[in-house]
C-alpha cells in the first residue's frame, strides 16, 4: 500500500520528551530564542533539476502506472530519513543546555541546536544542523546542513475531543557519506485534526510544495489534499488531490478523486468502493476502480484510455495500490 498522506505530522516532533524539559527551557541558564515559530508561505518547487514539473506524463502502460505508484510510495523516504535522525538523536542526551536551547553532539566537530518553545499541550520547535554527522540505519553516515521546524498546536473540542494543527518545514541539504551522493529535503506539508470523544475524526493532511532528491532521483508533490473522515457507524472515507513528480517517471502526472475511497476503519484492506484519477498527457490517463467500483468483482482495476485497457488486481495484488 502506497501511503496516501504524504505526511506523518508526528516526525522529529517531541523532543520535549526525548531532553526530558517539557518545553520550558530547562535548568541550564535564560538563553535561548524565545520567538514563536511561524509557518512559511508562498512556497514553490525550486529543487527540479529537469524541469520534470513541466512536462505531462503519457500513461499508457502497466508499467508507467506501476512507476506513478512507486514515485508516490517513494515519498516515504522523506520521513524514513526524519525519524532515524530523531531515533539517533534520542538515543543520547544534550552536550549543554542554555534556556530553551539543547545542543547535540554529532560524530565529528559539527553540531545540532533544538529550540523548543512548547508548552504542556502545543509543541513549538526548530532543529538547525551545522556539518553535524550522524548514522542512519537506512541512509549510513550522513553529513546534513540546514533547519526543521515543527509545530503542532492542540487544543479540547467542545465535546471533549482533541483538535490538533499544525506544519513542519524541511530546508535540510547535505551528502550521504557511504556514497557521495547529495541529499536534499525541501519544503512544507501540514495538517488539521480532530479526534472527538466518541472516536470520530476528520484529518486533513496538505503538502504546498514538499520536494526529496537523493543522487539523480528527484521527487515532489504540490498542492496535495488528503482528507479523511471517519465515524463509528460508517467506513472511513478518504480523498486524494496531489500533483505528483519525479525523475522516474520523467514528468508529471495529476492525481484526483473522482469518487471517495470507502474502507474498514483501521484496516489495511483494500478499499470497498472509489475512484481515483490519473490525469496524463493528451487522453494519456488512468482510473483506479476499488471493490464494487470495479464492475466485474475483483478488488480493484486500473483502467487505461477510459477503457482500452485494463489490469485487474485481486486482494493481494491490491495492496500495491494507492489507499
Amino acid at each position: 500500500m502506497a501511503r496516501t498522506t504524504m505526511s506523518r505530522y508526528v516526525v522529529l516532533g517531541a523532543v520535549s520528551v526525548l531532553v526530558g524539559c517539557g518545553g520550558s527551557g530547562g535548568s541550564g541558564g535564560n538563553g535561548g530564542d524565545r520567538t514563536e515559530t511561524q509557518r512559511p508561505q508562498n512556497l514553490a518547487l525550486t529543487l527540479d533539476p529537469d524541469n520534470y514539473a513541466d512536462r505531462r506524463v503519457s500513461i499508457t502502460t502497466e508499467e508507467k502506472a506501476e512507476a506513478i505508484i512507486n514515485v508516490y510510495a517513494s515519498g516515504e523516504r522523506i520521513y524514513q530519513l526524519a525519524e532515524e535522525i530523531r531515533d539517533t538523536i534520542s538515543s543520547g542526551d544534550p552536550e549543554s543546555v542554555s534556556g530553551n536551547e539543547f545542543t547535540f553532539e554529532c560524530l565529528n566537530d559539527g553540531t545540532l541546536r533544538i529550540t523548543v518553545n512548547s508548552d504542556e499541550t502545543d509543541d513549538d520547535e526548530r532543529w538547525l544542523f551545522s556539518d553535524c554527522e550522524l548514522t542512519t540505519e537506512s541512509f549510513g553516515r550522513i553529513l546534513l546542513n540546514g533547519d526543521y521546524r515543527y509545530v503542532d498546536d492542540v487544543s479540547s473540542t467542545d465535546s471533549g475531543g482533541v483538535s490538533s494543527i499544525g506544519f513542519q518545514f524541511f530546508a535540510i541539504k547535505g551528502t550521504l557519506l557511504n556514497t557521495g551522493e547529495p541529499i536534499e529535503v525541501k519544503g512544507l506539508d501540514d495538517w488539521d485534526r480532530t479526534i472527538e470523544a466518541n472516536g470520530d475524526r476528520e484529518e486533513v493532511y496538505g503538502a504546498e510544495a514538499l520536494e526529496f532528491k537523493i543522487g539523480d532521483q528527484y521527487l515532489a508533490t504540490a498542492n496535495a489534499v488528503t482528507e479523511l473522515k471517519t465515524t463509528d457507524s460508517t467506513p472511513t472515507t478518504l480523498t486524494i488531490k496531489s500533483t505528483l513528480i519525479g525523475s522516474d517517471i520523467d514528468g508529471f502526472v495529476e492525481i484526483s478523486t473522482k469518487t471517495a475511497l470507502q474502507k474498514p476503519s483501521g484496516g489495511n484492506e483494500c478499499p470497498q468502493k472509489g475512484n481515483l484519477f490519473f490525469d496524463g498527457e493528451g487522453t494519456a490517463d488512468a482510473d483506479i476502480l476499488y471493490g464494487d467500483d470495479t464492475g466485474v468483482g475483483q478488488a480493484a482495476t486500473v483502467v487505461f484510455n477510459g477503457g482500452s485497457n485494463t489490469i485487474e488486481y485481486d486482494d493481494v495484488t491490491c495492496k500495491e495500490l494507492i489507499y
